[in-house]
């Protein structure tokens, strides 16, 4: 109820001009749009807005495989503090596979 009031009210607010910053904006972003749908064929529009998905989602893989490594990272901290193993380790890479006696890498946990 309370989301339904405050959005009902600030549009109120912006049709009877009692924010005048915030409907100057939306009055120069309405006639923006109105110039650019008015003059560009809707066909473009939606060309370009797809084009640009796609592009956009060529990157997703890079992004998922840098947030499974900051994962890894914070995990294994939290598995080296847990085992009270941190002290001893100076260099990640070789160290702490030798402590542990197993080899683990990222390709592991993907």
């Amino acid at each position: 109820m309370d989301i339904t009031c405050d959005f009902f009210e600030k549009t109120k607010n912006l049709i009877k001009w009692e924010e005048p910053l915030m409907t100057r904006y939306f009055f120069l972003l309405a006639i923006v749009l109105f110039i650019a749908v008015t003059f560009i064929p809707l066909r473009i529009i939606i060309c370009y807005y797809l084009i640009y998905k796609f592009y956009k989602g060529q990157f997703y893989h890079t992004r998922r495989l840098r947030n499974n490594r900051e994962v890894i990272n914070i995990e294994f901290n939290n598995f080296l503090e847990d085992n009270k193993l941190k002290a001893q380790l100076i260099n990640f890479d070789e160290s702490w596979e030798k402590l542990l006696g197993k080899k683990m890498d990222p390709k592991m946990f993907e």
